[in-house]
């Protein structure tokens, strides 16, 4: 089966034979979650995000992906005070898919940009495609994924532990988003 993109928006699409036995769409799990090439981010309810059915899913670490996450930081409170007299770059890299995206971060502004592998940032996270799903997931935190080298780091250990408050906060935005995998 290949990958599917369900606008949640619109409903769930009709569907027929083993399609329609796969998911209740009453209960909200249609598609459900673990029908191949879907993955919406239950994490989302529980982490303050929009509830499933709200948005679109989004295809993961896309340009459209991180436009949602680069939206999401310009009107999150605690993201914008948190990052106030904060000059930052962090990239974020799946490397078996070379796909980077580069967070800029100046007095509470925030941007998203994709980028070459090659780009210099102060701090940098980079692991494989299905880490990065499984923090999108919540299945593993970002401070965790880092400790038992799923993800590599690079930059200040001291100014990462500084800065530790605000990492967590991106990794829960990360969680809000419903995607697409």
């Amino acid at each position: 089966m290949g990958q599917q993109f369900i606008d949640l928006e619109d409903g769930p699409a009709e569907a027929s034979g083993d399609e329609a036995r796969a998911g209740d769409p009453g209960r909200g799990e249609y598609p459900p979650p673990s029908e191949e090439g879907v993955g919406v981010n239950q994490q989302a309810q529980k982490s303050g995000g929009a509830p499933c059915g709200a948005h679109k899913l989004v295809k993961f670490f896309t340009e459209d992906y991180f436009k949602e996450i680069e939206q999401k930081l310009a009107t999150d409170p605690k993201w914008l005070q948190d990052t106030k007299g904060v000059k930052t770059t962090i990239l974020l890299g799946v490397t078996d898919q070379a796909s980077y995206f580069l967070l800029r971060v100046e007095e509470g502004v925030s941007s998203i940009s994709k980028v070459d592998s090659g780009t210099t940032a102060e701090f940098a996270f980079e692991g494989l495609y299905e880490v990065w799903t499984k923090i999108a997931r919540g299945e593993v935190d970002l401070q965790s994924a880092v400790l038992k080298g799923m993800l590599k780091f690079r930059g200040s250990i001291t100014k990462i532990l500084f800065y530790k408050d605000r990492f967590l906060r991106i990794a829960e935005i990360i969680r809000s988003v419903p995607l697409e995998v």
